[in-house]
Protein backbone atom coordinates (compact mmCIF):
# COMPACT_ATOMS: atom_id res chain seq x y z
CA UNK A 1 0.00 0.00 0.00
CA UNK A 2 1.11 3.20 -0.46
CA UNK A 3 2.81 5.13 2.54
CA UNK A 4 0.72 8.74 3.10
CA UNK A 5 2.53 11.53 5.04
CA UNK A 6 3.26 11.48 8.61
CA UNK A 7 0.24 13.58 9.84
CA UNK A 8 -2.60 11.71 7.41
CA UNK A 9 -1.23 8.28 8.86
CA UNK A 10 -1.73 9.61 12.72
CA UNK A 11 -5.51 10.37 11.84
CA UNK A 12 -5.96 7.59 10.16
CA UNK A 13 -4.61 5.32 12.89
CA UNK A 14 -6.62 7.32 15.40
CA UNK A 15 -9.79 7.28 13.42
CA UNK A 16 -9.53 3.09 13.37
CA UNK A 17 -8.47 3.17 16.94
CA UNK A 18 -11.66 4.63 17.63
CA UNK A 19 -13.67 3.30 15.49
CA UNK A 20 -12.30 -0.69 16.50
CA UNK A 21 -10.50 -1.30 14.03
CA UNK A 22 -7.38 -1.64 15.98
CA UNK A 23 -5.73 -4.65 13.50
CA UNK A 24 -6.23 -1.79 10.76
CA UNK A 25 -3.75 0.84 13.17
CA UNK A 26 -1.55 -1.50 13.79
CA UNK A 27 -0.90 -2.39 10.07
CA UNK A 28 -0.89 1.87 9.72
CA UNK A 29 1.61 2.17 12.26
CA UNK A 30 4.29 -0.99 10.99
CA UNK A 31 3.97 0.51 7.25
CA UNK A 32 5.15 3.14 8.21
CA UNK A 33 8.67 4.80 7.03
CA UNK A 34 8.62 7.28 9.90
CA UNK A 35 6.75 7.16 13.42
CA UNK A 36 6.19 10.66 15.80
CA UNK A 37 5.29 10.70 19.38
CA UNK A 38 1.65 11.09 18.41
CA UNK A 39 1.94 7.96 16.29
CA UNK A 40 3.45 5.67 19.59
CA UNK A 41 1.34 7.11 21.45
CA UNK A 42 -2.14 6.39 19.69
CA UNK A 43 -0.92 3.20 19.29
CA UNK A 44 -0.13 2.53 22.92
CA UNK A 45 -3.56 4.26 24.38
CA UNK A 46 -5.66 2.25 21.91
CA UNK A 47 -3.76 -0.64 23.01
CA UNK A 48 -3.85 -0.06 26.45
CA UNK A 49 -7.74 0.55 26.11
CA UNK A 50 -8.32 -3.08 24.45
CA UNK A 51 -6.67 -4.55 26.98
CA UNK A 52 -3.19 -5.57 25.28
CA UNK A 53 -1.07 -4.40 27.56
CA UNK A 54 2.26 -6.62 26.74
CA UNK A 55 1.39 -5.11 22.76
CA UNK A 56 1.67 -1.56 24.30
CA UNK A 57 4.44 -1.97 26.27
CA UNK A 58 6.45 -3.36 23.18
CA UNK A 59 5.69 -0.50 21.12
CA UNK A 60 6.50 2.07 23.92
CA UNK A 61 9.47 0.36 24.62
CA UNK A 62 10.20 0.84 20.76
CA UNK A 63 10.39 4.34 21.10
CA UNK A 64 13.34 6.53 20.66
CA UNK A 65 13.12 8.51 23.51
CA UNK A 66 11.01 8.42 26.41
CA UNK A 67 8.09 11.50 25.91
CA UNK A 68 6.32 12.65 29.30
CA UNK A 69 2.99 12.25 27.23
CA UNK A 70 3.09 8.50 25.81
CA UNK A 71 4.77 7.45 29.39
CA UNK A 72 1.83 9.01 30.95
CA UNK A 73 -0.26 6.80 28.58
CA UNK A 74 1.86 3.40 29.67
CA UNK A 75 1.26 4.22 33.03
CA UNK A 76 -2.61 4.52 32.94
CA UNK A 77 -2.78 1.60 30.72
CA UNK A 78 -0.89 -0.41 33.24
CA UNK A 79 -3.17 0.93 36.18
CA UNK A 80 -6.57 0.28 34.14
CA UNK A 81 -5.38 -2.89 33.39
CA UNK A 82 -4.73 -4.07 36.86
CA UNK A 83 -0.64 -4.05 36.69
CA UNK A 84 -0.03 -1.58 39.90
CA UNK A 85 3.19 -3.39 40.18
CA UNK A 86 4.37 -2.62 36.24
CA UNK A 87 3.00 1.20 37.25
CA UNK A 88 5.50 1.42 40.78
CA UNK A 89 8.18 0.16 38.68
CA UNK A 90 7.56 2.72 36.03
CA UNK A 91 7.59 5.73 38.88
CA UNK A 92 10.55 4.40 40.78
CA UNK A 93 12.66 4.16 37.37
CA UNK A 94 12.56 8.21 37.57
CA UNK A 95 14.80 10.11 39.81
CA UNK A 96 11.71 12.08 40.97
CA UNK A 97 8.28 11.17 40.76
CA UNK A 98 6.50 13.25 38.67
CA UNK A 99 3.12 15.14 40.08
CA UNK A 100 0.78 14.46 37.24
CA UNK A 101 1.71 10.63 36.81
CA UNK A 102 1.71 9.86 40.53
CA UNK A 103 -2.28 11.42 40.50
CA UNK A 104 -3.04 9.23 37.65
CA UNK A 105 -1.93 6.66 40.18
CA UNK A 106 -3.88 7.79 43.24
CA UNK A 107 -7.11 8.29 40.98
CA UNK A 108 -6.77 4.16 39.87
CA UNK A 109 -6.01 3.03 43.41
CA UNK A 110 -9.01 5.26 44.96
CA UNK A 111 -10.92 3.42 42.07
CA UNK A 112 -9.96 0.07 42.80
CA UNK A 113 -10.51 0.42 46.23
CA UNK A 114 -6.82 0.74 47.17
CA UNK A 115 -6.84 3.25 49.84
CA UNK A 116 -3.30 2.32 51.47
CA UNK A 117 -1.73 2.01 48.58
CA UNK A 118 -3.34 5.42 47.51
CA UNK A 119 -2.08 7.60 50.43
CA UNK A 120 1.36 5.50 50.33
CA UNK A 121 2.38 6.87 47.33
CA UNK A 122 0.56 10.13 48.11
CA UNK A 123 3.00 10.70 51.25
CA UNK A 124 6.19 9.58 49.08
CA UNK A 125 5.58 12.52 46.79
CA UNK A 126 8.51 14.98 46.78
CA UNK A 127 6.05 17.94 45.72
CA UNK A 128 2.73 17.72 46.36
CA UNK A 129 0.17 19.48 44.07
CA UNK A 130 -3.48 20.40 44.57
CA UNK A 131 -4.46 18.07 41.61
CA UNK A 132 -3.08 15.19 43.40
CA UNK A 133 -4.30 16.01 46.76
CA UNK A 134 -8.19 16.39 45.58
CA UNK A 135 -7.37 13.06 43.73
CA UNK A 136 -6.27 11.68 47.36
CA UNK A 137 -9.31 13.45 48.76
CA UNK A 138 -11.84 12.23 46.48
CA UNK A 139 -10.49 8.79 47.19
CA UNK A 140 -11.17 9.07 50.47
CA UNK A 141 -14.82 10.53 50.10
CA UNK A 142 -15.40 8.37 47.20
CA UNK A 143 -14.66 4.99 49.69
CA UNK A 144 -15.96 6.62 52.63
CA UNK A 145 -13.21 7.16 54.57
CA UNK A 146 -15.00 10.31 55.86
CA UNK A 147 -12.76 11.07 58.63
CA UNK A 148 -9.40 10.46 56.68
CA UNK A 149 -11.10 13.55 54.21
CA UNK A 150 -11.90 15.76 57.11
CA UNK A 151 -8.47 15.46 58.49
CA UNK A 152 -6.69 16.17 54.49
CA UNK A 153 -9.38 18.69 53.63
CA UNK A 154 -8.27 20.97 57.02
CA UNK A 155 -4.45 20.18 56.76
CA UNK A 156 -5.14 21.72 53.01
CA UNK A 157 -3.36 25.47 52.45
CA UNK A 158 -4.59 25.57 48.56
CA UNK A 159 -8.51 24.68 47.91
CA UNK A 160 -10.33 25.16 45.38
CA UNK A 161 -14.11 24.39 43.52
CA UNK A 162 -13.33 20.47 43.12
CA UNK A 163 -12.13 20.28 46.95
CA UNK A 164 -15.25 22.06 48.42
CA UNK A 165 -17.22 20.16 46.12
CA UNK A 166 -15.58 16.75 46.68
CA UNK A 167 -16.44 17.21 50.58
CA UNK A 168 -20.18 17.95 49.64
CA UNK A 169 -20.29 14.09 47.55
CA UNK A 170 -19.66 12.15 50.55
CA UNK A 171 -21.48 9.60 52.28
CA UNK A 172 -22.13 12.10 55.44
CA UNK A 173 -25.33 14.79 54.69
CA UNK A 174 -24.69 16.55 57.84
CA UNK A 175 -20.84 17.12 56.76
CA UNK A 176 -22.35 18.30 52.99
CA UNK A 177 -24.54 21.20 54.49
CA UNK A 178 -21.67 22.24 56.63
CA UNK A 179 -19.32 22.49 53.21
CA UNK A 180 -21.64 24.04 51.34
CA UNK A 181 -22.74 26.99 53.76
CA UNK A 182 -18.95 27.44 54.21
CA UNK A 183 -17.84 27.52 50.72
CA UNK A 184 -16.63 31.06 49.23
CA UNK A 185 -18.22 30.53 46.04
CA UNK A 186 -20.33 27.75 44.75
CA UNK A 187 -20.72 26.66 41.44
CA UNK A 188 -23.29 24.55 39.37
CA UNK A 189 -21.85 20.65 40.82
CA UNK A 190 -22.04 22.41 44.26
CA UNK A 191 -25.60 23.22 43.53
CA UNK A 192 -26.03 19.39 42.34
CA UNK A 193 -24.33 17.82 44.87
CA UNK A 194 -25.99 19.23 47.72
CA UNK A 195 -29.50 18.81 45.57
CA UNK A 196 -28.31 15.20 45.21
CA UNK A 197 -27.69 14.55 48.17
CA UNK A 198 -30.95 15.59 50.46
CA UNK A 199 -32.67 13.42 47.69
CA UNK A 200 -30.75 10.19 48.14
CA UNK A 201 -30.61 10.72 51.88
CA UNK A 202 -34.17 11.03 52.13
CA UNK A 203 -33.96 14.56 53.64
CA UNK A 204 -37.70 16.05 52.68
CA UNK A 205 -37.88 19.47 54.08
CA UNK A 206 -34.45 20.48 53.24
CA UNK A 207 -35.13 18.61 49.44
CA UNK A 208 -38.80 20.58 49.11
CA UNK A 209 -36.39 24.05 50.32
CA UNK A 210 -33.73 23.81 47.57
CA UNK A 211 -36.85 22.68 44.82
CA UNK A 212 -37.75 26.47 46.21
CA UNK A 213 -34.52 27.88 45.81
CA UNK A 214 -33.93 27.22 42.48
CA UNK A 215 -36.02 29.98 41.08
CA UNK A 216 -34.30 32.29 43.79
CA UNK A 217 -30.69 31.10 45.08
CA UNK A 218 -29.58 29.87 41.66
CA UNK A 219 -30.61 33.44 40.00
CA UNK A 220 -29.07 35.29 43.26
CA UNK A 221 -25.53 33.54 42.78
CA UNK A 222 -25.78 33.71 39.13
CA UNK A 223 -25.93 29.82 38.86
CA UNK A 224 -28.24 28.52 36.00
CA UNK A 225 -29.54 24.79 36.97
CA UNK A 226 -29.49 22.53 34.11
CA UNK A 227 -31.09 18.86 33.30
CA UNK A 228 -28.83 17.07 36.48
CA UNK A 229 -30.06 19.54 38.56
CA UNK A 230 -33.87 18.98 37.61
CA UNK A 231 -32.95 15.30 37.19
CA UNK A 232 -31.88 15.00 41.38
CA UNK A 233 -34.51 16.57 42.01
CA UNK A 234 -37.51 14.74 40.45
CA UNK A 235 -35.79 11.75 41.38
CA UNK A 236 -35.33 12.80 45.01
CA UNK A 237 -39.14 13.48 44.92
CA UNK A 238 -40.35 10.40 43.29
CA UNK A 239 -38.33 8.65 46.23
CA UNK A 240 -40.06 10.52 48.60
CA UNK A 241 -43.48 10.09 47.33
CA UNK A 242 -43.45 13.93 46.63
CA UNK A 243 -45.86 13.80 43.62
CA UNK A 244 -46.91 17.63 43.91
CA UNK A 245 -43.03 18.94 44.67
CA UNK A 246 -42.19 16.41 41.61
CA UNK A 247 -44.52 18.14 39.04
CA UNK A 248 -43.81 20.96 40.08
CA UNK A 249 -39.55 20.50 39.50
CA UNK A 250 -40.66 18.79 36.20
CA UNK A 251 -42.47 22.09 35.29
CA UNK A 252 -40.35 24.97 36.29
CA UNK A 253 -37.46 23.40 33.99
CA UNK A 254 -39.12 24.34 30.83
CA UNK A 255 -41.37 27.10 32.21
CA UNK A 256 -39.04 28.86 34.63
CA UNK A 257 -35.64 27.80 32.76
CA UNK A 258 -35.83 27.18 29.34
CA UNK A 259 -34.85 23.66 29.80
CA UNK A 260 -36.19 20.78 27.66
CA UNK A 261 -37.09 17.73 29.52
CA UNK A 262 -35.09 14.88 28.46
CA UNK A 263 -36.25 10.93 28.37
CA UNK A 264 -35.01 10.42 31.89
CA UNK A 265 -36.99 13.11 33.41
CA UNK A 266 -40.42 11.87 31.51
CA UNK A 267 -40.26 8.62 32.92
CA UNK A 268 -39.03 9.43 36.36
CA UNK A 269 -42.61 11.61 36.77
CA UNK A 270 -44.10 8.97 34.98
CA UNK A 271 -43.28 6.87 37.73
CA UNK A 272 -44.48 8.80 40.67
CA UNK A 273 -47.49 9.71 39.05
CA UNK A 274 -48.17 5.31 38.53
CA UNK A 275 -47.14 5.35 42.15
CA UNK A 276 -49.86 7.66 43.22
CA UNK A 277 -52.44 6.17 41.28
CA UNK A 278 -52.77 9.01 38.88
CA UNK A 279 -52.97 6.99 35.94
CA UNK A 280 -54.62 8.79 33.62
CA UNK A 281 -52.26 11.29 33.98
CA UNK A 282 -49.41 9.28 33.81
CA UNK A 283 -50.71 7.23 30.52
CA UNK A 284 -51.19 11.17 28.80
CA UNK A 285 -47.90 11.98 29.69
CA UNK A 286 -46.28 8.43 28.69
CA UNK A 287 -48.32 8.20 24.74
CA UNK A 288 -47.49 12.18 24.79
CA UNK A 289 -44.23 12.31 25.52
CA UNK A 290 -41.49 13.35 22.65
CA UNK A 291 -39.63 10.32 23.29
CA UNK A 292 -39.55 5.97 22.72
CA UNK A 293 -40.75 5.26 26.44
CA UNK A 294 -38.37 2.04 27.21
CA UNK A 295 -39.42 -1.25 28.87
CA UNK A 296 -38.77 -0.27 32.30
CA UNK A 297 -41.14 2.96 32.23
CA UNK A 298 -43.88 0.51 30.80
CA UNK A 299 -43.41 -2.07 32.72
CA UNK A 300 -44.21 0.18 35.73
CA UNK A 301 -47.36 1.80 34.36
CA UNK A 302 -48.67 -1.72 33.66
CA UNK A 303 -47.77 -2.94 36.93
CA UNK A 304 -49.27 0.18 38.74
CA UNK A 305 -52.32 -0.54 36.54
CA UNK A 306 -52.96 -3.96 38.01
CA UNK A 307 -52.97 -2.72 41.16
CA UNK A 308 -55.44 0.31 41.09
CA UNK A 309 -57.21 -2.02 38.09
CA UNK A 310 -58.27 0.69 36.20
CA UNK A 311 -56.09 -0.17 32.57
CA UNK A 312 -56.44 1.15 29.19
CA UNK A 313 -53.73 -0.53 27.12
CA UNK A 314 -54.32 -0.49 23.76
CA UNK A 315 -52.76 2.45 22.67
CA UNK A 316 -49.59 1.10 24.81
CA UNK A 317 -47.09 -0.27 22.97
CA UNK A 318 -45.81 -3.30 24.70
CA UNK A 319 -41.90 -4.44 23.81
CA UNK A 320 -42.65 -8.13 22.54
CA UNK A 321 -38.85 -9.24 23.47
CA UNK A 322 -39.72 -7.58 27.42
CA UNK A 323 -40.84 -10.76 29.49
CA UNK A 324 -41.44 -8.21 32.45
CA UNK A 325 -43.85 -6.21 30.31
CA UNK A 326 -45.91 -9.19 29.40
CA UNK A 327 -46.25 -10.61 32.90
CA UNK A 328 -47.73 -6.93 33.90
CA UNK A 329 -50.30 -6.72 31.13
CA UNK A 330 -51.33 -10.35 32.08
CA UNK A 331 -51.41 -9.60 36.20
CA UNK A 332 -53.49 -6.44 35.52
CA UNK A 333 -56.31 -8.59 33.83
Amino acid sequence: MPICDLVTCNAMIQACSLNGQIDRARDLFQAMNHRSIVSFTTMIQALSQIGQIRDAEEIFLRMPECDPIAWRAMLQGFVQSGHQERAIEMLESRKQEDPSSCTILIVEYGRNYQLDEARILYEKMPAKDLVATNALLAAYCRNGYIDLAKLLFGRMEQKDLFSWNTMIQNHDIDLAVLMFDSMPERNLVSWNSMLAAYAHQGHLRELQREIDSLVCDFSLEGVKPDEATFHSGIVGCNHAGMVRECCKCFKLMNLEHGISPQKEHFCVVVDVLCKSGQLNHAQDLLQNMPFVPDSAVKTAFLCAAGVHHAIRTKNLDVDHHDSGSWLALANSF
